[in-house]
């Protein structure tokens, strides 16, 4: 897939924005609710905090990475919470070739 500089910032602009409004509680129960014990819960929030400077922008990688995946538990719940898990923090982290050596070790998580 191609797509152009512009349709890239724009649509990196559009997840920022929905990150922004993406809260820790939300976050919580998305994951809790999912069945994930307490401890990976808290092995995800390390990943929360995660940011990454591009240009004068300062992204939130880990938060917009956490809500894409909650996004993708939520909308597959038929799943084992490890599959799902596994197949988003895989896809998202390939999907970042540039970030993708230092978010790799948190991924495997």
């Amino acid at each position: 897939m191609v797509i152009s500089d512009a349709d890239a910032r724009m649509e990196l602009m559009v997840l920022e924005s929905r990150a922004k409004n993406f809260g820790g509680p939300e976050f919580d129960a998305t994951f809790t609710n999912a069945g994930l014990p307490p401890e990976v819960v808290l092995r995800l929030k390390e990943l929360w905090e995660e940011t990454c400077r591009i240009g004068e922008k300062i992204l939130r990688v880990g938060k917009l990475i956490l809500m894409e995946l909650a996004r993708f538990v939520r909308e597959n719940p038929n799943l084992a919470v490890g599959v799902a898990l596994g197949a988003g923090v895989g896809a998202l982290v390939a999907m970042v070739p540039v970030l993708g050596p230092f978010l790799a070790p948190l991924g495997t998580v």
